[in-house]
């Protein structure tokens, strides 16, 4: 086994541990708070995403690194990712 696996394996571990800060949760079009807290700002700005995108359904989860906060994406295509990130880089 390569380090890299390792390493991979390490992080799936790591994610698999940590409660996520939020989680949006998209459905038709739209953005809900499933858990957490966030800016209804960013909210509103999911939504936004999400209906310029027709995306159906996906999860937006923010897992807590220290001092910052990682966006990971459940079922949101790669191509609207970038538009969450900076979304969330902007607040």
């Amino acid at each position: 086994m390569g380090n890299s696996f390792l390493k991979r394996l390490a992080e799936f571990f790591t994610v698999l541990r940590l409660q996520p800060a939020f989680v949006i949760r998209i459905d038709r079009e739209a953005a809900f708070l499933d858990g957490g807290q966030v800016d209804p700002v960013f909210l509103r700005g999911c939504s936004e995403i999400a209906a310029l995108y027709q995306l159906q359904g996906g999860l937006v989860l923010g897992l807590s690194r220290p001092g910052r906060i990682q966006l990971q994406f459940r079922e949101i295509p790669e191509g609207c990712q970038q538009n969450f990130r900076n979304l969330w880089a902007s607040l």
